[in-house]
C-alpha cells in the first residue's frame, strides 16, 4: 500500500505546485516520485508473477503492472520535458499534459484495487469462533 502511495501523492503534490505557480518545486516532486514509481512498477510485476505461479486468474495483477510501467514512463517524461524550462520558470504544455494523463493513470489504478477490495468475498468465521 505504502509504496503505491508515496508516488501518488508526489504527484498530487506537483500537481498543486503547478496550480501554486511553483514550477521548480512541481519539477523535483515528480523527480523524487520516479524511483517510487520504479519500486511500485517493480512490485506490480512481482504480484503478477506470484498470480501466475499460483495459477489464479491474473487480470487485476495484469492491470496493476501495465498502468504501473504506464504511470512511471508519464513520469519520467513529464520531469524530462520540466528540465530544460526549469530556469525559465514556465511549465511546457506537454509537462502539463503527462501529469494530467499520470493523474488520471493513476486514478484509474485506485479504482480498480478499491473493485477488487470490494469483489473479494468476506472470510468465512472458523470453526472455533462458531461455538
Amino acid at each position: 500500500m505504502l509504496r503505491r502511495g508515496i508516488p501518488v501523492w508526489l504527484v498530487v503534490t506537483a500537481a498543486l505546485a503547478d496550480v501554486a505557480s511553483a514550477p521548480r518545486f512541481a519539477f523535483y516532486a515528480l523527480v523524487v516520485a520516479v524511483p517510487f514509481a520504479a519500486a511500485a512498477s517493480l512490485g506490480a510485476y512481482g504480484d503478477l508473477i506470484d498470480a501466475a505461479e499460483g495459477r489464479r486468474e491474473r487480470r487485476y495483477e495484469q492491470l496493476q503492472a501495465v498502468l504501473s510501467v504506464a504511470a512511471l514512463v508519464l513520469l519520467v517524461t513529464g520531469a524530462a520535458t520540466r528540465a530544460p524550462a526549469l530556469g525559465e520558470g514556465v511549465v511546457p504544455t506537454f509537462a502539463v499534459s503527462t501529469l494530467i494523463v499520470c493523474l488520471f493513470v493513476l486514478l484509474v489504478q485506485a479504482v480498480a484495487a478499491g473493485a477488487v477490495q470490494i469483489r473479494q468475498p468476506a472470510p468465512e468465521p472458523s470453526h472455533a469462533e462458531a461455538q
